[in-house]
């Protein structure tokens, strides 16, 4: 029993046992989806430190053995490359008349990952957070997922835990960072940072694209890290909210009070931000607030009152560039309370019932979350949202079988593109209208037969604000892949391979992610009523 790159595997499990599967089925039996074994005849042990294995007492049959190890994995699954599988599982057939067969396994070896991290002063840094990560694009925005997080030793070491048999994320662009404890007591009072060095990706980045991204299988990893301190020469922000302190509600069942707070958000923060805790200070008795070391950039700060009893928010934007700012004055809002209504309706008037409607920020806002969830109403003829923050915001719902989105109106105005605004003059009443019909695209994949990938069907500009003019499918090459009851339009085809995986199954919503796969797009023009038919290539980008 030996890795990839040669080594014996000690303690690796072994099981082997009689089986059913018929002769024309080989390992590495990906097809096979019920057991190898026979139920009763399973018999398992483990390699010595040569990876050397036996059983002995076998009756005369047909048998299967595999294994399995921590810290190794019997399938790889990397964007861009055909799938391959280890040796991990043999068929043999036992005679009395033949001596003992020989059986060599093999496994996918994990990296070892590990390193020190230093200071400016190249003295070790403890008790720090290592992170091995990926980003993912799930929710149709940049998010750091954690793969694991360690900490290091008292002389500025770390090294990640061996992974389990099966714990192995297929498909994923790794990167090491290293960070103070976002959740931790990374702030003052005032805001300001009581982290003493910047976030940093392997090798010595201060940002995702200066980074180099690592393996989590093959040659063992040596990351180590120099870290930059945080610049002393970042600025403070003062002001005041004009119209607070509000009166705050009594909370109910003694539960404790809720502060009225200001929220600084950095505008167009990419990834390599997340580690730096958002900015969030309570207001003082007459509204005033202060918060320190902020760094050069263009800013949007929020005011807050989300009590328990009402919400009101205010908002400006600034931009902070190399002195002190003071006066930065602002007020609650009171339009962010308004109810917004609406309705859903065809071309004749009648109007659908209304279920599970959300609103979705553009853009970052305070809230946890960005989903502003209907209020449930008796009457499903009309909707309301409540208690919406200033923003702009795309209304999600589902369309009706057979129908397309063809419009959202407010008064004789289309929002489809431009969204729906909050904070300016009071909303009107949204209709939203829907289409039956529309134009169906019949999609042939090409390709190595046994690649799937992601299918999507994305609209030209400007129609790609709106999230809901988007399709896609999961699906293999040399499949049909059909689209019905998509509004008029211009649109693309993409078939990406690397699409399919969980981080990236909605990469296609960030524009300059797309903008990376612009040149494999099929144009499309669909018509109402009418059929296209478009040949596109799976890519393994």
């Amino acid at each position: 029993m030996r890795s990839d790159t040669g080594e014996p595997i000690a303690n690796a499990r072994v099981k082997i046992g009689r089986t059913d599967i018929p002769p024309q089925y080989k390992p590495p039996f990906s097809n096979i989806l019920m057991s190898f074994w026979r139920p009763g005849t399973e018999m398992s042990t483990g390699t010595d430190d040569q990876g050397r294995f036996d059983f002995s007492g076998l009756v005369t049959g047909d048998y299967i053995v595999a294994a399995e190890a921590d810290g190794y994995a019997n399938r790889l699954e990397l964007p861009g490359q055909p799938d391959r599988y280890s040796d991990y599982a043999s068929r043999l057939t036992v005679r009395t008349s033949e001596p003992p067969e020989s059986v060599k396994l093999s496994l996918f070896r994990f990296s070892r990952i590990g390193g020190i991290v230093r200071g400016p002063d190249g003295k070790a840094v403890p008790h720090i957070d290592v992170h091995l990560g990926f980003i993912d694009y799930s929710a149709g925005q940049r998010e750091w997922n954690d793969r694991e997080r360690t900490e290091t030793n008292e002389l500025g070491e770390y090294e990640f835990p061996v992974p389990s048999a099966g714990e192995y994320f297929s498909g994923g662009e790794y990167y090491l960072a290293v960070s103070a404890d976002r959740y931790g007591n990374s702030t003052t009072e005032t805001g300001g940072l009581n982290i003493p060095f910047m976030p940093t990706f392997f090798p010595s980045a201060l940002n995702l694209e200066s980074a180099r991204s690592v393996s989590p299988i093959g040659s063992d990893i040596r990351a180590n890290f120099d870290l930059q301190p945080v610049p002393t020469n970042w600025k403070t922000i003062s002001g005041k909210v004009l119209d607070g302190v509000r009166t705050l509600s009594t909370p109910p069942n003694g539960a404790p009070p809720l502060p009225e707070v200001v929220n600084l958000f950095k505008q167009g923060a990419t990834i390599e931000d997340l580690w730096l805790p958002d900015r969030v200070v309570k207001l003082g008795s007459n509204g005033e607030f202060q918060i320190k070391d902020v760094a050069p950039g263009i800013y949007d700060l929020y005011a807050s009152s989300n009590q328990w009893t009402h919400s009101f928010n205010g908002h400006l934007t600034f931009e902070m560039k190399d002195r002190d700012i003071t006066g930065l004055n602002l007020a609650f809002d009171d339009r962010s309370a308004d109810v917004i209504t609406g309705r859903i309706v065809d071309d004749s008037g009648k109007v659908y019932p209304s279920y599970q409607l959300s609103l979705r920020s553009r853009s970052r806002t305070l809230w946890p979350g960005d989903v502003r969830n209907d209020e449930r109403l008796a009457d499903r003829s009309t909707f309301r949202f409540v208690n919406v923050p200033t923003g702009i915001y795309d209304l999600y719902f589902g369309v009706p079988s057979e129908f397309y989105l063809a419009d959202i109106r407010q008064g004789a105005k289309s929002i489809l593109d431009s969204g729906l605004v909050v904070g300016g003059p009071a909303p009107g009443p949204i209709e939203v209208l829907i289409r039956k019909g529309g134009g169906k695209v019949d999609i042939h994949i090409q390709g190595d037969r046994s690649r799937p990938g992601l299918v999507v069907l994305v609209p030209d500009a400007p129609g790609r604000s709106n999230r809901l003019r988007y399709h896609a499918i999961n699906t293999t090459s040399l499949m049909l892949t059909t689209f019905e009851n998509v509004a008029p339009g211009n649109y693309k085809v993409f078939a990406v391979e690397k699409w399919l995986y969980g981080p990236y199954q909605r990469a296609y919503f960030i524009a300059d992610v797309l903008a990376k796969y612009e040149d494999l797009g099929v144009p499309v023009t669909i018509q109402d009523g009418q059929t296209s038919d478009v040949r596109v290539t799976m890519s393994y980008r």
